[in-house]
């Protein structure tokens, strides 16, 4: 008999935490909020480079200052939009 769980990850490791910042401004320019990965909402807010003022809930991820990633979504009536954001270490 053949052991199942060989070559898998152990029960031991360890996953990041999704975690909600709760309601914040949104991430713009060079700003951002954290490293890891994190969730927050934007009320009717932009969240900037064109993009309309609506509700938003935002997942991101990355090494903060480091170099990041946000994929944001709307919530309301008026429109539906889907928004990447790209945050590198140098610009």
């Amino acid at each position: 008999m053949t052991n199942a769980l060989a070559g898998k990850a152990s029960v031991s490791h360890s996953h990041n935490i999704l975690t909600s910042k709760g309601d914040l401004s949104p991430e713009t320019g060079r700003s951002v909020i954290d490293s890891g990965i994190y969730t927050f909402n934007v009320f009717n807010s932009s969240l900037g480079d064109s993009t309309p003022i609506q509700y938003w809930s935002v997942l991101a991820w990355g090494k903060g200052i480091g170099g990041s990633a946000e994929l944001a979504s709307s919530w309301t009536n008026g429109g539906l939009e889907l928004y990447f954001r790209k945050y590198r270490d140098w610009e």
